[in-house]
């Protein structure tokens, strides 16, 4: 189970990816959460590394992976924010 030990940071650097940062609406906030969440993915591909065991290029592929992730295509949403609620037409 030891081996395996590089899961949970990734399945947390997912979890904020895909839920908790599209949800944030201040940059300054969405940015720290981006933050922690590219360091919990290169967490993995460093624990499989030196813990990994025969897990090893598993757990780094895993990483490197789970760091593609955070491309950021969802700035957008924060530079260019879509009007919300009811525009009329002039």
């Amino acid at each position: 189970m030891r081996d395996l030990v590089g899961l949970v940071p990734l399945f947390i650097s997912i979890v904020l990816r895909w839920l908790v940062i599209p949800r944030i609406t201040v940059m300054r906030q969405g940015f720290v959460v981006f933050l922690a969440g590219l360091v919990l993915a290169e967490t993995c591909g460093l624990l499989g590394i030196f813990l990994g065991g025969p897990y090893r290029d598993q757990l780094f592929l895993l990483g490197l992976l789970g760091i593609a992730q955070f491309m950021p295509w969802f700035a957008r949403q924060y530079i260019d924010p879509q009007p919300a609620g009811f525009i009329p037409n002039n």
